[in-house]
C-alpha cells in the first residue's frame, strides 16, 4: 500500500499542490503522520519553463485592464498540452 504522485508537467504548480495535499492528507489519516511518509512519496515534475510562462501569463491577465490591453494571442502547437493550459 504505497502510493507515489508524479505531476503532470503542464499543469500549474498550485492545482498540482492541492491534489498532493489531498493525497497527503488522505495517506496521514489513514497510517498516521509518522507512518504516511513510508506509503506516500510526490515527485515534482514539472517544468519550470513551463510555469515561468504560465505565471507570464497570468501575470499579464492580472495586469491587463490597467495596462489597456484588450486581448492576447497564444500562439503554438493546436495539439499542445502547454498551449492549450496558456
Amino acid at each position: 500500500e504505497k502510493v507515489g504522485l508524479a505531476n503532470q508537467t503542464t499543469m500549474y504548480k498550485k492545482e498540482t499542490r492541492a491534489i498532493g495535499q489531498l493525497f497527503q492528507k488522505t495517506m496521514m489519516k489513514k497510517f498516521g503522520p509518522v507512518k504516511s511518509k513510508e506509503h506516500y512519496m510526490e515527485f515534482d515534475t514539472i517544468c519550470d519553463a513551463t510555469q515561468e510562462r504560465q505565471d507570464a501569463i497570468h501575470d499579464m491577465v492580472e495586469s491587463a485592464q490597467k495596462d489597456g490591453l484588450d486581448f492576447i494571442l497564444v500562439i503554438g502547437g493546436w495539439d499542445s498540452s502547454n498551449t492549450a493550459h496558456l
